[in-house]
């Protein structure tokens, strides 16, 4: 399509399957869902149609997310997704601060979007839906990684970027990645398998994992002792999974993303390292084309550092409007699933 607001990459066997049978929502299998904060309000609409009206709710599907992609995933194992997406958009513009927020500030606010996120039934729904298989990364801190004093918190955080410079399999030295899981647990392959430890959900820890996933560290309190697995301090899922470089095994794997250069680990922003093409071969990956960012205001999508860079008023009203024009993605993957027409996707391998 000329002018595109979307941009789709597909994998080796991904791009097969779309020339050979075109895209039926039956054909996909599992979903990824990132960290990377409010960055995923430009993924609101694709969210919204894919709730709505893409994937059937009796439709069984796998979803992994880490930070604020294991919120989403929260919102997709509820009744109403559509419903409970739009609630963690909403808290989430809302969230304000009335000074600098210490750690404590922000975990405070944490606790208001999950609560509002979940509203009165949802942590009951996403446990007992048998369609909606919820993965929930975290990453369990050891060390200095695990303190909550900030100097040596930040010491561990810059031992666990120097290892991971070095092999991300050193990152199995300050951290375990420790999924929660409802249903079956997803199993994957990856080039440099970290140590993974799987605990199930239940009504006393999956409100502690989803926050836990999303505890950025030398931002937010960590974690301690989730019910149910092993005693700690847990932490944001990006550490260990940014962006995810994992395959997840048969069936395609969708994956709305906020960029087209996804990262293994959070320290990977900081380096050259990319994800393996072949974890991504059965993998279609949805992503804003470079125009479509261009077109929204101030040239950008949302985060973080919005909270410091602009006044309430003016951040609310910038992500309310990328919210609403995300909806451009959205219409846009509606067209293609209508037509079958996937003549321009490209490859994984091009991703940058």
């Amino acid at each position: 399509m000329k002018n595109s607001n979307l941009n789709i990459y597909a994998g080796t066997t991904a791009r097969r399957h779309l020339e050979l049978n075109g895209l039926r929502p039956t054909d996909v299998k599992h979903m990824l869902a990132a960290s990377g904060g409010p960055k995923w309000m430009v993924l609101f609409g694709l969210d919204q149609f894919l709730n709505q009206e893409f994937f059937s709710p009796t439709q069984t599907l796998s979803i992994m997310g880490s930070s604020a992609g294991a919120m989403r995933a929260c919102c997709y194992g509820q009744k109403d997704p559509a419903a409970a997406i739009q609630r963690f958009a909403d808290a989430y513009t809302h969230t304000r601060y009335e000074r600098k927020p210490s750690a404590k500030d922000i975990t405070d606010s944490a606790h208001v979007l999950l609560q509002q996120l979940f509203g009165k039934n949802g942590q009951a729904e996403v446990l007992s839906n048998q369609h909606r298989q919820i993965n929930i990364v975290t990453a369990r801190c050891h060390g200095l990684a695990s303190q909550e004093h900030s100097l040596l918190q930040g010491m561990g955080m810059l031992s666990g970027f120097a290892l991971n410079r070095l092999s991300r399999r050193l990152l199995d030295i300050p951290f375990e990645r420790v999924i929660f899981f409802n249903g079956q647990p997803i199993h994957f392959h990856e080039q440099h398998a970290l140590r993974t430890r799987y605990i199930s959900l239940h009504e006393n820890n999956l409100y502690l994992a989803a926050l836990a996933s999303g505890s950025i560290p030398m931002v937010m309190q960590g974690i301690f002792n989730i019910p149910g697995a092993p005693a700690g301090c847990y932490r944001d899922g990006g550490i260990v999974d940014y962006h995810f470089d994992v395959d997840l095994g048969d069936g395609l794997c969708l994956y709305p993303h906020f960029n087209n250069h996804p990262r293994p680990a959070w320290f990977d922003k900081f380096g050259t390292r990319k994800i393996h093409s072949k974890h991504y071969h059965n993998t279609l990956l949805l992503a804003p084309s470079e125009s479509f960012i261009a077109s929204l205001p101030y040239g950008k999508i949302p985060d973080r550092k919005d909270f410091a860079d602009m006044d309430d008023k003016q951040r609310e009203s910038f992500w309310r409007q990328v919210q609403s024009e995300s909806q451009r993605l959205a219409d846009e993957f509606h067209e293609r699933c209508i037509k079958q027409d996937w003549s321009d996707i490209k490859t994984i391998e091009m991703l940058g």
